[in-house]
C-alpha cells in the first residue's frame, strides 16, 4: 500500500500576478495527481484540512471524502501538518516537515513502511520528468556569493568592453555586433541572478540601461542573420535583394557605430562592474552561501521551463518566449560559474542551449520574413520577385523542420522511476550517471538574462506555432 501525504498550497489571491500564480498552482497540482494517481480519484481529508483540501481537489479533479474512510492501495491523505509529521515518523522512522506545502510518498514493505520521497509543491512538476533527477541544492560550500560574483562581474564587464572595441574597429564583420550583443546579455544574466538581493527600483533601472543597449544592436544583428539565410537559400542569378540588404546593413551599421561611439554609452559599459558592485554592497552577499544561492536560482529557472512546457494549452507564444529567456539565463550563468557546476547542471546547460537555439531559429525565421516584407516598398521589381521567393523558401524550411521532428507521443510519468531517482542513495547515483550521457565538459562551456521584447507577431506566427511546440517537446522529451 502507498500513501501520499499532502499539505497543498493555499489558493492564490490578491492582485499582483494572480492569474499566473493560479495557472502554476493548477499545473503543479495536476503534475502531482497525474504521477501518483490516487485510487478512484479520492482525496481523504480531516475536518482540520477540509477547506484547503476541497480547494485543491476542485482544481485537479479529485473527490474529497472524510479521512476516517481512507482505504485502497494508493491513498492520498490531507490532514493537520503536525499530525502527518508525527504519523510519518511513527511509521517510517523518518522526520519530515510540512512547514511549506509539500507531498510525501511512503509505501509498505515486508518489515514496515519506508519513505520514498518528499517534494515541496513548487517542485511537483519534476514528477512529470522522471528522467530529470531532483538534486537538492548544495550547502556548506564555504564560498560566499561575494567571492563567486566579484570575478564574474569584473570578467563580464571586461568582455563587454573588449567586444565594443572589436565592433568599432571592424563594424563590417557580422561576428562583431553578435559578440557585443551576447556579452551585454551575459552581463544582464548576472543582474538577474542577484535580483532577490536588490531593491526593485535598482534592479529595474540596471536592467533597463543594458536592455536598451542590447536593443540598439538588435536591428544590425537581424540583418546579418537575414543576409546569411539569404546566401544559403538564394537562387541562381539572385543578386538584387542582396544589394538592397547590403545597403540597409550599411545604413544600420553607421547608425550603431555612432551610438556606440557616444561617450555616455561607452561610460555605461566601462562602469558596469562598479555600478553593480556598488548596488550589492549594502546587501549581505559576503555572508550568503554562494553555491547554495546559485543552485537555487538555476533550479527555479529550469523548473519554470518545465512547468511552462508541460501541457501547454495550445501554443502560447508569450509563455514560449519566457521559456526561451529562462533558458538563456540558465545557459549564461552556467557559463559564468562553469568551474562550480555539477554534472546535472552541465547537462541542463546543454538542454537549455538546445531549447534556446531552436526557439531562436524559429524567431529568426519569423523575423527574416517580416524584415523582407518591411523592405518590399523600397525594392525594384526584380528584387521584389527575389524577396517573394525567399519568403517561400523560409516557409519550406519550417515545413522541413516539422517533418524532421515528427509527432512524438508524451510518455506517461512513472512514479516508480521517479522513486529510483529521488531516494537519497539513488539520487547521487542518478546524478553521476548523467555525466557521460547528458553532462558536458566544463571546459567546453563558452561565454550571454535577457528580458527582451516579445518579437512582434505576424501572419506567419500561427502557421509555425505547431512546429515550434513540437520542437520544444522533442527536446524536452528526448
Amino acid at each position: 500500500m502507498k500513501t501520499i501525504w499532502i499539505w497543498p498550497p493555499a489558493w492564490p489571491r490578491g492582485e499582483e500576478d494572480v492569474e499566473e500564480k493560479r495557472r502554476r498552482y493548477v499545473k503543479r497540482g495536476l503534475a502531482l495527481v497525474d504521477a501518483v494517481d490516487p485510487e478512484n480519484g479520492i482525496l481523504y481529508a480531516s475536518a482540520f484540512a477540509e477547506k484547503r483540501a476541497i480547494q485543491f481537489a476542485e482544481t485537479v479533479g479529485l473527490q474529497v471524502l472524510p479521512l476516517d474512510e481512507a482505504q485502497g492501495e494508493v491513498r492520498m491523505i490531507c490532514d493537520d501538518p503536525f499530525q502527518m509529521e508525527g504519523e510519518i515518523l511513527r511509521r517510517t522512522g523518518e522526520a519530515v516537515t510540512f512547514a511549506r506545502p509539500s507531498a510525501v510518498l511512503s509505501t509498505e514493505v515486508e518489515d514496515g513502511e519506508i519513505l520514498l520521497w518528499q517534494l515541496p509543491a513548487s517542485d511537483w512538476i519534476f514528477l512529470q520528468y522522471p528522467q530529470e533527477p531532483y538534486v537538492p541544492p548544495r550547502k556548506g560550500s564555504g564560498l560566499s556569493l561575494y567571492s563567486l560574483m566579484l570575478p564574474a562581474i569584473e570578467g563580464a564587464t571586461g568582455t563587454m568592453r573588449k567586444n565594443l572595441q572589436k565592433f568599432l574597429a571592424n563594424p563590417e564583420e557580422p561576428e562583431g555586433v553578435h559578440q557585443l550583443r551576447v556579452s551585454i546579455r551575459s552581463f544582464r544574466a548576472l543582474i538577474s541572478l542577484v535580483k532577490p538581493l536588490l531593491p526593485p527600483e535598482v534592479y529595474a533601472s540596471m536592467q533597463d540601461v543594458f536592455r536598451q543597449l542590447g536593443r540598439k544592436c538588435a536591428r544590425l544583428r537581424e540583418l546579418d542573420v537575414l543576409i546569411e539565410e539569404w546566401e544559403a537559400a538564394k537562387g541562381e542569378g539572385d543578386a538584387n535583394l542582396r544589394r538592397a540588404l547590403d545597403q540597409e546593413r550599411k545604413d544600420e551599421m553607421n547608425l550603431l557605430v555612432g551610438i556606440m561611439q557616444d561617450p555616455l554609452n561607452q561610460q555605461i559599459i566601462a562602469s558596469a562592474a562598479n555600478r553593480l558592485i556598488l548596488n550589492l554592497e549594502p546587501t549581505n552577499w559576503q555572508e550568503i552561501d554562494g553555491i547554495l544561492y546559485i543552485d537555487q536560482r538555476l533550479h527555479s529557472w529550469y523548473r519554470f521551463s518545465l512547468e511552462g512546457l508541460w501541457r501547454m494549452d495550445g501554443f502560447d507564444w508569450p509563455v514560449a518566449h519566457k521559456i526561451r529567456l529562462k533558458s538563456k539565463k540558465y545557459r549564461y550563468i552556467a557559463e559564468h560559474f562553469k568551474d562550480h557546476m555539477t554534472s546535472v547542471q552541465t547537462g541542463r546547460h546543454k538542454a537549455a542551449k538546445k531549447r534556446q537555439t531552436v526557439l531562436g531559429e524559429i524567431c529568426d525565421s519569423l523575423r527574416n520574413q517580416e524584415a523582407v516584407e518591411e523592405l518590399m516598398h523600397q525594392l525594384q521589381k526584380e528584387a521584389t520577385e527575389e524577396a517573394d521567393r525567399f519568403i517561400l523558401r523560409e516557409k519550406d524550411r519550417e515545413m522541413q523542420l516539422r517533418e524532421l521532428v515528427g509527432t512524438r507521443e508524451e510518455t506517461p510519468p512513472n512514479p516508480g522511476q521517479f522513486k529510483a531517482n529521488h531516494t537519497e542513495p539513488e539520487r547521487m547515483k542518478a546524478a553521476e550517471s548523467l555525466q557521460p550521457e547528458h553532462g558536458a565538459d566544463p571546459s567546453s562551456l563558452k561565454s550571454e538574462e535577457a528580458i527582451e521584447e516579445i518579437p512582434s507577431t505576424n501572419k506567419w506566427l500561427f502557421a509555425v506555432a505547431a512546429t515550434v511546440l513540437l520542437i520544444i517537446l522533442y527536446i524536452v522529451l528526448k
